[in-house]
């Protein structure tokens, strides 16, 4: 048995979705976790709506008690944002959700820089939660490289002088490219000063925007991009 692959479909099952159209990969990944471990973690196969929290608890419990220090790497390696998508959302009372507050963490996470009207980085987030489920709109701002549209895909330029630039494309004409960045800016660069250029497969958007957000703070970014 090999603890990596044990980790990464631990990993890949604390992430997951837990809506009918993940029912068959899910069962998928736990059946392989019983087989190789040879564990039973309590779960039930072919359901769908309800976040088995006591069945990933018990995964996570296993490998942190059986291969502590591989357990560690590992968490260390991945982050919040992989110790339990599923889990997060679950802990989240998000009738206790306020929308005054949730526009201050979204000021505070500086959002609007990308986000707000006529700016060409992304989306218009506000009243997404009304068009998207739950748990699509946060998978979204906790995995942004998941699913990733050709217009906010990002494109890095290195230059002659061995400068990275990247951003979104502004304007682009035979002789230079103009990108707009993350902080709002734009910047031309003409084309004798490229060295390499190509479009990403990551979003400009930021990865661990959420890692530090506690379960009201989702509740209360729900309620503001719900709006």
């Amino acid at each position: 048995m090999g603890i990596g692959a044990v980790l990464a479909a631990s990993n890949a099952l604390h992430r997951i979705s837990w809506d009918k159209s993940t029912v068959s990969a899910r069962d998928q990944l736990v059946m392989f976790l019983e087989n190789e471990t040879r564990q039973t973690f309590g779960y039930k196969y072919k359901a769908s709506g309800t976040v088995q929290t006591a069945a990933l608890n018990r995964v996570t419990e296993w490998a942190e008690t059986n291969y502590p220090s591989e357990f560690l790497k590992n968490e260390k390696s991945q982050g919040l944002k992989t110790r339990g998508f599923a889990e997060r959302l679950a802990s989240v009372d998000w009738g206790q959700g306020d929308a005054e507050r949730g526009a201050i963490l979204y000021k505070n996470l500086q959002c609007a820089r990308c986000h707000d009207a006529g700016n060409r980085l992304g989306p218009r987030l506000e009243g997404l939660g009304k068009r998207f489920s739950r748990d699509d709109l946060f998978r979204a701002i906790i995995y942004p490289n998941e699913q990733v549209p050709e217009r906010y895909r990002a494109v890095a330029i290195e230059t002659v002088d061995g400068q990275y630039i990247q951003g979104a494309v502004v304007y682009e004409s035979v002789d230079g490219i103009t990108l707009q960045q993350t902080d709002g800016k734009t910047r031309r660069i003409n084309r004798d000063q490229i060295e390499f250029q190509t479009r990403s497969n990551k979003s400009l958007m930021p990865e661990g925007l959420l890692d530090q957000a506690t379960p009201l703070d989702l509740a209360d970014l729900y309620q503001f991009l719900s709006r």
